[in-house]
């Protein structure tokens, strides 16, 4: 039995479930831990305000505390690490036969790597415009939902189904308003006190609009999934320090879902039929955009997975990832 310490933030919905089974899969016994400690809001607020001195040496402490005396690791795989620093880097090459990192944000937005990324034996990054800036293997996400048609007259026009962050509210009614008359589907799920009462300040009046589609619990998976089948567009938000393809746009098309989104290079990528996206730009006049959509609905874009598999093999090495040309 092969081992292997995941390290990523255990926070992030289910997404560390998908990649341990991943590795799993791959013959490896998977420990779990957080890329950040303390494990708590205050690491949160941390990271966030960029404290990355004090966040790196009590994520180190927590590290020594856990597995200075633990079994040799023959992978360990770092997803994020904001927590991480070079002094953990070294402790971790102590303890282990490879260590592989990975990034699903822009070093603008997650730069904690960025001193540590060259002590590693692979370093991959999901953002397009990074991958080319820094000459490392760009490797998309992925969707965990199998290929599934759609309905066949599906229940919703438009679905906008998101946690809240920079100008998602924003966006998200910006295309509404273009699109008036549509049956829509909104979940606006707001995490904390915190990120409420900034996102509030920030946009009173749309908070006021959008109120009784503002939650502070997540949607059931079984929901989200549910709504998102039955939908004939759904709206995708890349933060705008971001050019990385989120996994909503995977999901989206393992459904078979048509995808209004920000992010340019979705429709520029090779994985994704541009028949099947449309890029709108937040404040820009949605007429363009609107006969766009009318020509999208006249075909159905076929089902297609990038599954949690090759996520894992591209992120690995163990088949040839794709380049940022590529994109």
């Amino acid at each position: 039995m092969k081992h292997c310490l995941l390290i990523l933030p255990l926070s992030f919905y289910s997404f560390g479930q998908v990649i341990k089974k991943e590795l799993e899969r791959k013959g490896y016994e998977v420990q779990l831990e957080n890329d950040e400690y303390p494990r708590s809001m205050l690491g949160k607020v941390l990271g966030k305000l960029n404290a990355l001195s004090l966040l790196r040496r009590l994520t180190l402490k927590a590290y020594i505390e856990r597995y200075q005396h633990s079994i040799r690791f023959d992978l360990v795989l770092i997803i994020k690490g904001r927590g991480v620093g070079r002094a953990a880097i070294e402790f971790l090459r102590g303890r282990s036969e490879r260590i592989v990192a990975y990034n699903f944000d822009s070093f603008l937005f997650n730069p904690s790597p960025l001193d540590w990324l060259a002590s590693v034996d692979r370093y991959c990054t999901f953002d397009i415009a990074d991958a080319k800036a820094h000459d490392l293997p760009l490797v998309h996400l992925f969707s965990a939902i199998p290929v599934q048609a759609g309905s066949t007259r599906r229940q919703y026009d438009v679905s906008a189904l998101m946690k809240n962050h920079s100008q998602r509210l924003q966006f998200t009614d910006q295309v509404l308003a273009s699109l008036p008359g549509t049956k829509n589907y909104i979940y606006i799920f707001e995490p904390n006190v915190i990120s409420f009462a900034f996102n509030f300040l920030k946009s009173p009046l749309l908070y006021l609009k959008y109120w009784q589609h503002i939650h502070f619990k997540p949607l059931p998976y079984g929901d989200f999934l549910a709504a998102l089948k039955d939908s004939e567009l759904t709206i995708d938000y890349a933060h705008p320090t971001q050019t990385g393809i989120t996994i909503r746009c995977f999901e989206a098309l393992s459904l078979g879902v048509r995808i209004i989104t920000n992010n340019a290079h979705v429709g520029q990528t090779r994985l994704f039929d541009r028949a099947a996206v449309t890029h709108f730009k937040l404040g820009q006049d949605g007429s363009t955009v609107i006969k766009h959509i009318e020509q999208m609905l006249a075909v159905a874009p076929a089902p297609h997975l990038r599954s949690p598999q090759q996520f894992m093999d591209d992120l690995l090495g163990e088949y040839s990832a794709p380049t940022a040309s590529a994109s």
